[in-house]
């Protein structure tokens, strides 16, 4: 009998140790790249905490759209225009980085914070300013 309660409780830590990322999820049987794959509209956008999805979605666009591909390329349409690239996971999983197709454009990096399979949360550090991005499928 104590085989079987120290055996359960290994295995209730080895669990609880599966998630990377901070809004999780803790365990998936969907491998990162088959979750970050597909198409993506904005739920809500956040500035240093504070809710600007309208503000955003007045100059992208309440029907934009991120389309990423398994094969490593992403598509955005938005109001005025689109953008495509490529994207790669760094550190372990933990961040994602688009590099546009857009001559001179540098890569981004976006930590992650959630990844599951109808929602994704990434986070952007631009200059003094902390963007958070709010996506569902």
């Amino acid at each position: 009998m104590k085989k079987i309660i120290v055996s359960i409780i290994a295995f209730s830590f080895l669990i609880a140790s599966c998630g990377k990322y901070e809004e999780g999820p803790s365990l998936s049987l969907r491998s990162k790249k088959a979750r970050i794959a597909g198409e993506w509209k904005i739920e809500s956008v956040y500035q240093d905490g504070t809710d600007i999805t309208t503000e955003y979605n007045a100059i992208a666009g309440s029907d934009a759209t991120f389309h990423i591909e398994k094969s490593g390329t992403y598509h955005i349409h938005y109001t005025g225009g689109e953008d495509e690239g490529t994207w790669a996971f760094k550190d372990g999983k933990e961040e994602v980085t688009f590099t546009s197709g857009e001559t001179g454009s540098e890569p981004e990096d976006y930590h992650i914070l959630k990844l599951k399979n109808t929602e994704m949360w990434l986070q952007h550090h631009h200059g003094d300013e902390t963007l958070e991005f709010h996506y569902k499928q």
